[in-house]
């Protein structure tokens, strides 16, 4: 994951800075992280800067709750950051609206060949790329042994739970509101958020 991660601030701060890899002052990238994912990032921060002695980043945490807010009236006023780690469900509104440019990947075969299509889809408007991914997470299944001996492979599996569980029991429950958690559900059928 560091190493990941590395390639992906380098990446990111060798196509603001240009191809001489110098900046004249810190590249400011905003991120919502806190505790240990914090902490890693400023880890990788620390390599990629020993790495390019010429280069400093300056990480600036914004409250996760106000995070979507800032970046929306901050980058058109011009007090933005240079960089900015989120989510990349917001890529199509805020290219939409102007609030990203465009990249050109510093080496567009490895684009192509270490993302899969759907991974470099998330990042593409109308043809233009507008970010890379930083991680890809999803959401754990945990199994109640004491209510199901084998964890189960597929939705069929799953639904047929239903009516040998104790009652006021259910195969499946999880936080629904936020398409976060049933996004996964949605593209395993082909459906797009």
């Amino acid at each position: 994951m560091a190493k990941r991660l590395t390639g992906t601030v380098c990446a990111l701060v060798c196509l603001l800075l240009g191809s001489d890899g110098v900046a004249q002052s810190p590249v400011v990238v905003w991120h919502a992280y806190r505790g240990q994912e914090e902490h890693a990032l400023q880890q990788v921060v620390s390599a990629f800067e020993a790495e390019h002695p010429g280069v400093r980043v300056r990480l600036v945490a914004q409250p996760f709750g106000a995070y979507a807010s800032k970046l929306e009236s901050a980058i058109p006023t011009g007090n933005g950051p240079d960089l900015f780690i989120d989510a990349h469900d917001r890529i199509e509104s805020f290219a939409s609206r102007g609030l990203l440019a465009p990249i050109e990947p510093p080496d567009p075969e490895v684009f192509a060949d270490r993302l899969e299509g759907r991974h470099r889809a998330a990042f593409t408007v109308d043809g233009a790329i507008y970010g890379y991914p930083l991680s890809v997470k999803t959401a754990a299944l945990y199994v109640n042994e004491a209510l199901v001996s084998e964890p189960v492979s597929t939705f069929e599996q799953l639904e047929a739970l239903q009516g040998t569980l104790p009652e006021q029991t259910f195969p499946l429950a999880m936080e629904a509101e936020s398409s976060y958690w049933t996004a996964g559900f949605f593209a395993a059928h082909g459906a797009a958020l």
